[in-house]
């Protein structure tokens, strides 16, 4: 239950690195053996989510136009499963909002561990969330993934913007 969270927690890392490519083998072990993965496409789905996360907070906390729309396109980018203009243009280059994203994808990957979370296909972002649909019908995949993606999303939001909006001087 632990290990999805410390997935999401290393995951911008790890895809900075490539590494998160290393974990793939076991993804296709799981989905080929038991029909899913409790971890990487997990993990990796939330923090897809995180990376929209802290886009979307800093297009909402920056003043400069050029800055305020590079961050809302690579947010809305990261939420489709392309992360890699948020990573490297919004999450990298700030330390306090590397640290909200993998703070947010540890929250929301440890509510999808605790209750078991498992992805039937491979991950994408906010398109790809039939994944999580349980081809036995049970709707509870499906919302133990909405829960722990929103979980994801808020933590990331409101730390990214708290932790750099709330440090500027204000203009009174």
């Amino acid at each position: 239950w632990f290990a999805p969270a410390l997935i999401a927690l290393l995951y911008p890392i790890m895809v900075f690195t490539g590494m998160h490519y290393s974990l793939m083998p076991f993804t296709m072990i799981g989905l080929s053996s038991v029909g899913y993965d409790p971890l990487l496409m997990v993990a990796g789905f939330v923090g897809n989510i995180c990376e929209g996360g802290a886009g979307l907070a800093t297009a909402l906390y920056e003043k400069e136009s050029d800055k305020k729309s590079t961050a809302f396109g690579a947010g809305i980018s990261a939420l489709c499963g392309v992360t890699e203009p948020a990573l490297f243009g919004v999450t990298l280059p700030n330390r306090k909002t590397l640290i909200s994203v993998m703070a947010g994808g540890f929250c929301g990957a440890l509510i999808a561990g605790i209750f078991g979370c498992r992805a039937y296909n491979f991950v994408g972002g906010l398109p790809s969330l039939p994944m999580f649909i349980d081809p036995a019908g049970s709707p509870g995949n499906l919302i133990v993934a909405l829960v722990s993606i929103a979980m994801g999303f808020v933590v990331t939001f409101v730390l990214t913007y708290i932790l750099n909006a709330g440090g500027r001087k204000r203009n009174a």
